[in-house]
C-alpha cells in the first residue's frame, strides 16, 4: 500500500527518478511493488473481479472462450464477450492432487497419484485409476462424471470403481469447484470440492 502514492502521482516512466522501486521482473513496464501480477506481463493491469490480483495471474482469459465472436451478451465459454474460464492446472480434491486440462468447454481431471479403491469386503481386493472426472463447462457449471469407490460386504451395487453423475460450480474467482456427485448406494447426492493449487502441473 505504501507505493500507491507513486502510481497516483507519477507516470510509470517517471518512477525511475521518483525514489519508487524500479524492479520489473516480468518486463511489462510496471514495477513489481505496484504490479498486480509481477511475474506475468500485464501492462494493462486488468483486474476483472477487482480482488487486487491481475487477470493474467488468475487464469482469466478476456474475450470469450472460442473464436466464434459474440456480442457481449454471453456468460459462458461459447463466444460471448465475457471472460472465459481457464481451469487448467493443479487442484486439490479432498487431499488428493489432480491435474486439470481444458480444451474449449471440455474439462478433464486426472489424479497425479492413482486413486485406490479398497473393496473392504474381506477379499483384500482393490482397484485403482487416474480418472477423477470428465465434464463439459457451460457458463460457470461443470457437468459430467466422476470416479466413485463402491466398497463393503453386502453392497447391493457390488464393489470397485464406478462412475457417477457430477455437477460442479466454478467460484467467482475461479479458485474453487464445488458441487455434488450421485451416490448410487445411498441414492443421494454427496458433496465434492476442489481447490486451486497452481497453474503448473504436476
Amino acid at each position: 500500500m505504501r507505493w500507491l502514492c507513486c502510481l497516483a502521482l507519477l507516470p510509470v516512466s517517471a518512477l525511475l527518478v521518483s525514489g519508487c522501486p524500479t524492479q520489473d521482473s516480468d518486463g511489462d513496464g510496471v514495477p513489481d511493488a505496484v504490479d498486480n501480477c509481477p511475474n506475468t506481463p500485464n501492462p494493462d493491469q486488468a483486474d476483472t473481479d477487482g480482488n487486487g490480483i491481475g487477470d493474467a495471474c488468475e487464469g482469466i482469459v478476456i474475450g470469450g472462450g472460442d473464436n466464434t465472436g459474440g456480442n457481449n451478451s454471453g456468460g459462458d465459454n461459447t463466444g460471448g464477450g465475457t471472460p472465459a474460464i481457464d481451469l487448467a492446472g493443479k487442484w486439490n480434491d479432498n487431499g488428493r492432487l489432480v491435474c486439470i486440462t481444458q480444451s474449449g468447454n471440455s474439462v478433464s481431471a486426472r489424479y497425479i497419484d492413482p486413486f485406490v479403491c479398497d473393496f473392504r469386503d474381506g477379499s483384500g481386493g482393490s482397484d485403482q485409476t487416474d480418472f477423477d472426472f470428465d465434464a463439459t463447462l457451460s457458463g460457470r457449471t461443470l457437468t459430467g462424471e466422476t470416479t466413485v469407490c463402491k466398497f463393503g460386504a453386502g453392497n447391493p451395487n457390488g464393489v470397485g470403481l464406478a462412475r457417477a453423475a457430477m455437477t460442479l460450480s466454478v467460484s467467482a474467482d475461479g479458485k474453487t469447484l464445488e458441487g455434488t456427485y450421485f451416490n448410487a448406494t445411498d441414492q443421494q447426492d454427496e458433496p465434492i470440492t476442489l481447490t486451486f493449487v497452481a497453474k503448473t502441473c504436476p
